[in-house]
């Protein structure tokens, strides 16, 4: 029986699951989109923001991120809780939701089939 904790769990998974995919497709157009050179621009032109990130000093520019200690990052995330601190859903959840969506072979989510992939999904997720 389906009940209102199987739609709400749904939900939380698949529609944040969509947005993470959004952002991290415009993430990707952005950063690899080759800007028209302009002699004009103080900023690089002529290539992509990913490029002159990468290339900085043959754009004259420089580096000036700081250096972060990722096992520092990792040990304060596991004392706050881990990776279930920023999930919607339990990973047990998550895992079945990949595979029972992986199983529908709908390829893509987008928002004009997110309702038909939520009403697919449902019954096979109790």
């Amino acid at each position: 029986m389906l009940t209102h904790t199987h739609s709400s769990e749904l939900v939380q998974w698949l529609w944040p699951t969509l947005i993470q995919q959004e952002l991290d497709e415009l993430r990707e157009r952005l950063n690899n989109h080759v800007v028209r050179f302009d002699k004009e621009k103080k900023m690089p032109s002529g290539t992509s923001p990913a490029i002159a990130y990468q290339l900085h000093e043959e754009f004259g520019g420089e580096n000036c991120l700081q250096a972060v200690d990722v096992t520092v990052v990792q040990e304060l995330m596991k004392d706050l809780g881990g990776e279930e601190l920023i999930q919607f859903v339990p990973p047990e959840y998550a895992a079945r939701a990949r595979v029972v969506f992986a199983s529908l072979e709908i390829g893509k989510l987008s928002f004009s089939n997110i309702w038909e992939v939520f009403r697919a999904m449902l019954p096979l997720m109790s």
